[in-house]
Parts: C-alpha cells; structure tokens; sequence
C-alpha cells in the first residue's frame, strides 16, 4: 500500500487488520506527516521609512518559515538568489546575506546592501527554489517591496530671473542686481551647504 500526500496535515496514522475470519491482528500503527509546500519568504520588521544614497549601507531582515520540519539552513539561500530593483528596476549593488538565528521553523537573515544604484523605491525578488526544504518542497518567487527611497540624483540648480537697479535691461558696475536661483533636490537638501563662495 502507497499513499500520496495531496495537503499538509498534522499527523495521519495507518494499519492494517488481518483476519482470516476465526482470528485477527492489528498491526502496529505507522505514523505519518505530510509536508507538501515550500518555506516561505518574507521581510522582517525594521524602520523602512527612510532615504539612502548609494554612499550610505541598509540592513534589511528576511524571515523564512517552514510550515513542516525540514528546512536546513546550512543548504539554503545565497544573495545571489536575490534581485534588487529600484523604481521597479533591476539594479547593481553590493549584497550579502547573513543568517543571524533560528526559533523552532523560524529562521532569521540580514541582507545587507550597499553601493545601490539608481532612483526611486527599494524592492527586491527572490527567486523561485532559492530556499528548499529537506523534503524537496521549494519557495515561489516573491517580489517584495520597502518604504526605502533611493536617491542618487543631483540637485538642480537653475536660473529664475533678476531684478534690482534695471535700465531697459541694462545695469552698469554701480548698480545692484538680484538674481534668483533656485535649487531643487529629489529629496532632501540643506541649504547651508551653498554658499556664495561656491558661484563664479
């Protein structure tokens, strides 16, 4: 007798009985566990609400649980397995990943990136069959999104207009002219850091 798992369940027993119609036997139960789906992918909790340069390095926990009682850590799981994207874009970067400890089929990672690339939102993919469980069970593909904001872009600095001591568009060396520059910034930008030292 063979059976096939078609769902996760917690325990099944089976047996049989042998009789020849005078006499019957039970045989001794066999005890058995499905597990059938793979560990599953999810990112940890940590404070996501943030904008980075590639100059600057995030730390990011990865959660794996495996619903059955099979996953090893040792055979599992590499950064090369894992595709960043920002703005929804595949992008280049420094990573590695670190497994940092396990409670009961709980195991947690750090992926660290640097170097990252490019301009807008902070996601990543890990591929189908990166983690695989020692039944052979296998993860999906997982597209996973953060709050992180990569900002790689100059800020702008543009001509707007000028004023002041004005004759028909003209000013000679005595006259006081006003002229209005504008910076704008992606994100975030302190003004202090311009002065007039920086103009020509």
């Amino acid at each position: 007798y063979s059976v096939k798992p078609t769902k996760n369940v917690s325990a099944e027993y089976y047996y049989c009985i042998v009789s020849n119609g005078v006499y019957e036997k039970t045989s001794n139960k066999a005890k058995l566990v499905a597990d059938i789906t793979g560990p599953e992918i999810n990112k940890g909790s940590f404070n996501e609400n943030v904008t980075i340069n590639k100059s600057l390095s995030l730390e990011i926990p990865i959660v794996v649980t495996d619903a059955g009682e099979g996953y090893t850590v040792s055979n599992n799981f590499k950064a090369e397995e894992i595709t960043v994207l920002v703005g929804g874009v595949a992008t280049t970067c420094t990573k590695t990943l670190e497994h940092k400890n396990s409670t009961g089929n709980t195991h947690n990672y750090v992926l660290k990136l640097s170097n990252i690339n490019g301009n807008g939102t902070l996601s990543f993919v890990v591929v189908e069959d990166a983690v695989k469980d020692n039944f052979g069970n296998t993860n999906e593909e997982k597209k996973i999104t953060t709050s992180v904001i990569i900002d790689n872009k100059a800020p702008d600095i543009r001509f707007e207009s000028v004023s002041g001591d004005l004759n028909e568009n003209y000013a000679n060396k005595d006259d006081t002219l006003n002229i209005i520059v504008s910076v704008v910034e992606a994100e975030e930008f302190e003004p202090s850091v311009f002065t007039i030292e920086d103009i020509e």
